[in-house]
């Protein structure tokens, strides 16, 4: 692993300015890098390493080359619908595996600045659409949904960054999203609605991750049990 830092800032960097079917490949190469123990470590040091430098809150938008790796990850996790739904959820799973490490790590502290431009993006996956979609669409929420929960989920194991995000996730926004789980799926037995049955096994993942994050929130949320 001599030269694999400076390989890795270049296969990084390969996240900026570039079409999301290539930004999914350079995503399932960092994915691959998390397998081994070692290669997720020295991930996650580079990625919070590099993004560290920055002394303000960057911002997010479609327009922004901002050269800080989690940047960039959180700036494809958050794309349309209609577009690359491979490469928004291969984003939310890296950032999930790089949390994960930074759980395991000492200095949980040094992700702090970035979980107030983490969470807005994550949580806006959480909302519920204005419009009926179309079952395909339905299906690339749902999947995108679980991804956003997870990453969710482990920030909840540190109690500093569980209390981020019981300081912006309200027990009413959770109790919406699963009544409207409930109100396309059949996970309950009784729906009449014909919906994909892919489609209801994900809502019913929705459900009971959305239950599971409510438990552990349960306590510093108001309305939440």
């Amino acid at each position: 692993y001599e030269h694999f830092s400076s390989c890795l800032v270049q296969v990084l960097g390969l996240l900026h300015g570039k079409d999301p079917d290539s930004a999914a490949k350079v995503l399932e190469l960092l994915l691959a890098f998390c397998s081994v123990n070692s290669l997720r470590r020295m991930l996650y040091q580079t990625v919070l390493g590099s993004s560290a430098q920055c002394s303000r809150t960057p911002v997010i938008g479609p327009h922004n080359k901002s050269p800080e790796p989690l940047i960039a990850l959180v700036r494809w996790s958050s794309q349309p619908l209609e577009g690359s739904e491979k490469c928004s959820l291969l984003a939310l799973e890296l950032v999930k595996e790089i949390f994960e490490e930074l759980l395991d790590s000492p200095g949980c502290s040094a992700a702090e600045p970035f979980i107030e431009v983490l969470l807005p993006v994550v949580l806006d996956q959480l909302q519920i659409p204005e419009h009926s979609l179309e079952e395909l669409l339905l299906k690339k929420k749902c999947e995108r949904t679980v991804k956003a929960i997870n990453v969710l989920l482990v920030l909840c194991g540190d109690d500093v960054l569980k209390a981020h995000v019981a300081k912006v996730l309200t027990a009413c926004r959770c109790a919406s999203l699963v009544e409207y789980q409930f109100s396309f799926s059949t996970v309950d037995g009784f729906g009449s609605k014909a919906v994909d049955s892919d489609i209801c096994k994900i809502g019913a993942d929705v459900i009971l991750k959305m239950l599971d994050l409510m438990s552990r929130l349960k306590h510093l949320v108001s309305n939440m049990e």
